[in-house]
Parts: C-alpha cells; sequence; structure tokens
C-alpha cells in the first residue's frame, strides 16, 4: 500500500512495484483511482496526493516541454493577471494537446521557434567583433 502523506507523481510502473502484495494489480489501481487515492492524470502518470504543484504535473504530462506563455509571464509578475492555465512549450511532433483533470487544465502547443538553437561564433580578430 502506499504511504500515507505520500505525494509525488508515480508512472503505472512505479505503482506495480509498490502494489506487489496484491494479486490483481490492474483492479486494485482502478478501485485506487475510483476513491481518490490516486488521481490518474494521463495513461500510465498518476498522482498519489494533493499537494504535487501544477507546474511539475505539467512537466510530467508532455516531456521534454518548458512552461511558457502566460503561465510564464504570471509567475514571475511580469502581468497582472493570474493564469489558470499551465501552458508548454514542446518541439515534439503532436501541434496541440490538451489536458484536463479537476487539478487544472493543461495546454501542450508545439512550439520550435521558442527553443533557441544557436551556434557560438568565436571571434578570432578584432574586426570580427564589430
Amino acid at each position: 500500500m502506499l504511504a500515507e502523506g505520500e505525494n509525488m507523481l508515480k508512472t503505472y510502473e512505479m505503482l506495480k512495484q509498490d502494489l506487489t502484495a496484491y494479486k490483481a494489480l490492474d483492479m486494485k489501481i482502478k478501485r485506487m483511482a475510483d476513491r481518490r487515492e490516486v488521481i490518474k492524470l494521463k495513461k500510465n502518470l498518476y498522482k498519489t496526493g494533493p499537494t504535487v504543484s501544477g507546474y511539475l504535473e505539467a512537466a510530467a504530462i508532455c516531456t521534454p516541454s518548458y512552461l511558457s506563455f502566460d503561465y510564464a509571464l504570471s509567475c514571475h509578475g511580469l502581468i497582472p493577471e493570474r493564469a489558470k492555465i499551465y501552458t508548454s512549450a514542446t518541439c515534439r511532433k503532436r501541434k496541440k494537446k490538451t489536458f484536463r483533470n479537476w487539478f487544472g487544465t493543461y495546454f501542450i502547443r508545439m512550439s520550435r521557434c521558442l527553443f533557441f538553437h544557436t551556434k557560438l561564433k568565436y571571434a578570432t580578430k578584432m574586426k570580427d567583433l564589430v
């Protein structure tokens, strides 16, 4: 059984390792989800407690990605509004995807231009600096 007060994100495989004492693991995980002992965020990803931060959930839902746009501006106090949607940018193939659960809304969008792939050019002569 999961430890009381344990708050973290777990994959399906991690849950199976925690519940080795049970024979019908899939049924046990389903019952735990029905009783809200674990919350399914997406396929093979579960939340085991209420205090896991939303930005950690957003990072786990879509990897590799980073929080951006309105959410990042709001976190740093650059806009007065509070962002209610965790927006992640990724360079993966999917164009747009939205995950909703009772913790929040997670919006993922592909944005290649926001990933800066630059090569540093070193100046070898003084004229290269100008």
